[in-house]
């Protein structure tokens, strides 16, 4: 039994991770195939989704300034293609 809930514990932390790890693109992917896949969980896979599509921690504003940079310098280039 013990082996049984220790399995649990490190399956649960190592999925953590792995969530936490892995790139907003593929989150949000993954979700999308949860949905259709299991439509009755749909509500709480629903709600990861929406906080998969906010960037960052959310404390700052530091992720939109970074990006409205970027648009900003690559309007302001003339073939579009900012300077890595």
């Amino acid at each position: 039994m013990q082996t049984a809930i220790v399995f649990l514990i490190v399956a649960a932390a190592a999925a953590y991770a792995a969530w936490q790890l892995m790139p907003q693109g593929l989150r949000r992917w993954l979700l999308d195939r949860l949905i259709v896949v299991a439509p009755r969980g749909a509500s709480w896979l629903l709600r990861l989704r929406e906080s998969a599509e906010s960037s960052g921690c959310s404390s700052c504003k530091a992720c939109r300034e970074i990006c409205a940079c970027l648009l900003r310098r690559r309007r302001q280039e003339p073939n579009g293609k900012a300077d890595g």
